[in-house]
């Protein structure tokens, strides 16, 4: 009994640490025996990135390392990471895995520099033998970050290193349209100061063909920006070419083109999808058309929208529908997300629709999270998304249950953020959040915490 207690608490503290909150490091710092309980929890996040989504989340490298510190097996740590970075070509892991020896390498540790360095030089042997990419294992892209990690310790010498091998590549195997150099640019630029850096690149590029091919391609890069790439090299999307690609493309994919079709359209085009979506029985026809208008106002009355939602029987069209109407402030559209509430129907697509239809429902929308379970169509995270929408702009002292609920089930930091900057707001946030905040996994947290504790003079 006794052991299936503790292995409870060391799974609730897992999943505590993968999601990034700050309760695993007080947790840690309390610790009698300096985290030996939680090693193997700690070594998988360390080298697996748990991010809910790493696209939009920032890095949590520093945080891993708080954690690591409050452990007696440091070089346990270090020589795992670096045993795992040797295998490892998946972007996101490598980026948490670099930024964690940078530390290391920050701290002192010559190994975890000399790491870097062999990695770096691995990659680069490894990009002129293999073209081909996915977006998540790309070598390119671990070359890019390794650059920038070294980059802290020697400076622009790395830079050079990187941009000379991979324009060296692109002499032997040249790609269209490709520039990949955006992630250390910016960093660049920040590091060492857009005009220092230029100057430095075209002092080199007299003795480089290499750097000067860069060069050359970084000035185009800024004229396509001035003139628009997006409007250079794509094809006008009208809503007729959306009917005509109806029966062959996927939803997702129409979606896409949908946004890209709204910002174009004339009012004209948009009066024509209308009357079209009024008298269209092809479901595939119709539901691209409703898609279109999530993007761009409806031009009739919104009961036309109402009423294929409450007549046609597919899910995936009746969740677009809804989509659609959360465009638009009516009372009909609160009655409706009311009784899908109620019904545990549409949750996601309901939440949207009191964005702008909100009227004191805090008891519907706890509820309605409570009960929610993930599945296939969506997860929690995208119900976090919709209170912090509906709440973001409000005076919502009464909705302390709420975000407090989302708070503490949400895996995405970066949506926690937004929840506590609600809280902080509206003056509800406990003490017990707070102190937790000040160790979370994202700085932007920690830093919105210390400043409402500075502002309330706690």
């Amino acid at each position: 009994m006794y052991k299936g207690v503790i292995e409870i608490l060391i799974n609730d503290f897992k999943r505590t640490l993968n999601s990034g909150f700050g309760n695993a490091i007080i947790e840690l710092k309390k610790s009698k025996d300096k985290g030996s309980t939680y090693k193997d929890a700690i070594l998988y996040a360390t080298i697996h990135n748990t991010c809910y989504d790493p696209n939009c989340e920032n890095e949590r490298y520093s945080y891993l390392f708080d954690a690591i510190k409050c452990t007696n097996d440091i070089e346990f740590f270090e020589d795992k990471i670096i045993e795992k970075l040797f295998k490892s070509d998946f972007f996101f892991t490598v980026q948490q895995l670099s930024g964690l020896l940078y530390l290391f390498g920050k701290d002192g540790s010559k190994k975890a520099i000399h790491a870097l360095k062999n990695r770096f030089d691995e990659y680069l042997i490894m990009l002129s033998k293999k073209r081909i990419y996915t977006n998540a294992k790309n070598t390119m892209k671990c070359a890019e970050i390794l650059a920038i990690r070294l980059c802290e310790f020697y400076g622009i010498e790395y830079l050079l290193k990187y941009i000379e091998k991979i324009e060296e590549i692109l002499i032997n195997f040249p790609e269209k349209n490709t520039f990949p150099y955006e992630v250390i640019l910016s960093y660049s630029y920040k590091k060492f100061g857009e005009k220092k850096l230029l100057s430095i690149l075209k002092k080199k590029s007299k003795n480089s063909v290499k750097i000067k091919k860069f060069l050359d391609k970084l000035l185009l890069e800024e004229i396509l920006r001035g003139e628009s790439s997006e409007q250079i090299y794509s094809p006008e999307i009208t809503y007729k070419t959306l009917i005509n690609l109806a029966e062959k493309k996927d939803a997702h994919y129409l979606s896409m083109l949908t946004a890209k079709a709204s910002r174009t359209a004339k009012e004209i085009e948009v009066l024509q999808a209308a009357d079209r979506l009024k008298s269209e029985k092809k479901l595939k026809v119709m539901h691209v058309l409703i898609i279109f208008f999530i993007f761009i106002d409806y031009p009739y009355d919104i009961s036309d929208i109402i009423s294929k939602y409450q007549t046609i029987e597919d899910e995936s069209f009746k969740a677009d529908c809804l989509n659609a109407l959360s465009r638009y402030k009516d009372k009909r559209l609160h009655e409706l997300a009311i009784y899908n509430l109620k019904n545990k129907i549409f949750i996601k697509e309901s939440l949207t629709l009191l964005i702008k239809n909100f009227n004191d429902d805090y008891a519907y929308i706890l509820e309605a999270l409570e009960e929610h379970k993930d599945n296939e169509r969506y997860d929690f995270h995208a119900l976090a998304l919709q209170v912090i929408k509906i709440f973001q702009h409000r005076r919502c002292k009464k909705a302390f249950e709420i975000l407090n609920y989302a708070y503490k089930k949400d895996r995405c930091s970066h949506c926690r953020t937004s929840l506590i900057k609600i809280m902080c707001n509206n003056n509800i946030i406990p003490e017990e959040i707070l102190q937790e905040c000040l160790y979370d996994c994202s700085e932007e947290t920690k830093t919105l915490v210390d400043n409402y504790k500075k502002a309330i003079n706690i």
